[in-house]
């Protein structure tokens, strides 16, 4: 076959049933070969866990079980920081009128959940690099776009599935104005950058 092929890992943007998650729409534009290893909810913990760990193994360099990858898809650290984790990252403000999204965030924890992150997407690159026929396929990491809290949680019908996610930690720290909402957002973001501009040979 000529079909690219492309080994998928990662949390819900990858892995929501709907047709809306990403490696459906590129199926459908390029018509790929793809593995899709992704769940909901999946955090960098999970993915570098021992059973994980052995399975991406088995894929990158175990002729029998895996094969030559042109590309993987990473959908990788939103959970990390967004899920339980959010809790230790925020602060309650000494000034609750304070428009400074500094005043709200604990530093020290991010800093810690960010390096924590940064190994663990290093551990991924490291398997690949070992795994000699696929010590070369490049991996991509898509980018997370600024949160907008609401108290809307992901639905199917008319039921709720889940959430909503953010909008409650936000509020009980009296993060309560939705422009201090998006940008401290912002200041994650930046965090994010840094990491991925540390690691070689990761797009």
């Amino acid at each position: 076959s000529n079909k690219k092929k492309v080994l998928v890992e990662g949390d819900s943007w990858f892995s929501i049933p709907d047709i809306a998650n990403v490696p459906v729409q590129l199926d459908g534009k390029f018509d790929l070969s793809m593995l899709c290893l992704a769940t909901p909810g999946n955090r960098l913990l999970e993915m570098t866990s021992a059973p994980q760990i052995a399975q991406r193994q088995s894929l990158l360099a175990d002729e029998r079980f895996g094969q030559k990858w042109d590309v993987i898809l990473l959908s990788a650290g939103g959970n990390d920081v967004l899920g339980p984790n959010l809790m230790q990252l925020l602060q309650a403000a000494s000034n609750p009128l304070s428009m400074n999204p500094q005043d709200y965030l604990n530093q020290a924890a991010i800093e810690n959940v960010y390096a924590e992150i940064r190994q663990r997407l290093e551990s991924i690159m490291h398997t690949r690099d070992a795994s000699g026929m696929n010590a070369a396929t490049p991996i991509v990491i898509h980018s997370y776009s600024y949160l907008m809290p609401r108290n809307f949680g992901h639905h199917i019908l008319m039921w709720n599935i889940r959430g909503p996610w953010v909008l409650p930690q936000f509020l009980q720290f009296g993060i309560i104005n939705p422009v201090l909402q998006r940008f401290r957002q912002s200041q994650l973001g930046q965090h994010c950058r840094v990491v991925r501009d540390r690691l070689p040979r990761v797009i």
